[in-house]
């Protein structure tokens, strides 16, 4: 089981993303939700297999900590826009993809680099902890 708050190195894989809704006027431009068959997905999923660095954020709208995690998020993807992809996955439209990503608590990032996914926070963290998280990923 994994750490609050702590980074868990993972055995990466190759992932096959499905899909994005994107809002740009709730999200700043910032992918909100996973769903099929949508183009936006696609594009990201184009990204993720170019070795785009991308992190992707796990929240559920009834989750207190995903409330409250998912502003540091966001903060830290318009602080990181030009470095890497951020996206954010509601639980309950991509199970699959949680599953895929072996999310088994809430929130959850996972990190992809080159096409894998490479590491995951998961549980509350704080600014701090995602600040770190995310320095270490980004060479």
């Amino acid at each position: 089981m994994r750490s609050r708050g702590r980074s868990t190195t993972r055995r990466s894989r190759r992932f096959p993303l499905r899909s994005v809704r994107q809002d740009p006027a709730r999200s700043g431009g910032i992918p909100e939700k996973i769903m099929s068959d949508s183009p936006a997905i696609l594009a990201l999923t184009r990204r993720i297999a170019s070795g785009a660095p991308v992190f992707l954020f796990f929240s559920g709208s009834w989750c207190d900590a995903c409330r409250a995690m998912k502003p540091l998020f966001l903060e830290a993807a318009r602080t990181h826009a030009g470095e890497a992809e951020f996206a954010v996955a509601d639980i309950e439209e991509a199970s699959y993809l949680a599953a895929d990503c072996g999310v088994s608590s809430l929130p959850a990032i996972v990190f992809f680099r080159d096409g894998d996914d490479m590491d995951m926070l998961a549980g509350r963290f704080s600014r701090g902890e995602l600040e770190a998280f995310i320095s270490r990923m980004l060479p």
